[in-house]
């Protein structure tokens, strides 16, 4: 489905909001430059997520303070991710997913 860039915009917002709670970090962390293990799980599930649920890179991208082409990369290698069932990023990506429904029908 295609959504205008005030939806896309808000379904990312919404996806980071999200991603933040369930990560238990601060919108300053997950824009920031520092790498951790988590920090960048966080980061590339956001990726894969918002193209999941149809915004554009670049939006997604901007929102973020990121490059577009780091956008689609991400959101590729978490793909792949959770093909394999990796389990780490698998049950963060179950996790934030029920918590997205949750949230939608609130």
């Amino acid at each position: 489905m295609y959504y205008n860039a005030f939806q896309q915009y808000a379904i990312a917002n919404n996806v980071l909001s999200t991603i933040c709670k369930v990560g238990n970090i601060s919108f300053f962390e997950f824009c920031s430059y520092r790498k951790t293990e988590h920090l960048n799980i966080l980061r590339g599930l956001y990726c894969y997520i918002s193209r999941e649920r149809g915004v554009a890179p670049s939006r997604a991208a901007r929102l973020i303070c990121r490059t577009r082409c780091n956008i689609i990369n991400q959101a590729r290698k978490y793909w792949h991710y959770i093909q394999v069932k990796d389990p780490i990023v698998t049950e963060l990506y179950n996790t934030i997913n029920n918590v997205l429904k949750q949230d939608c029908y609130e």
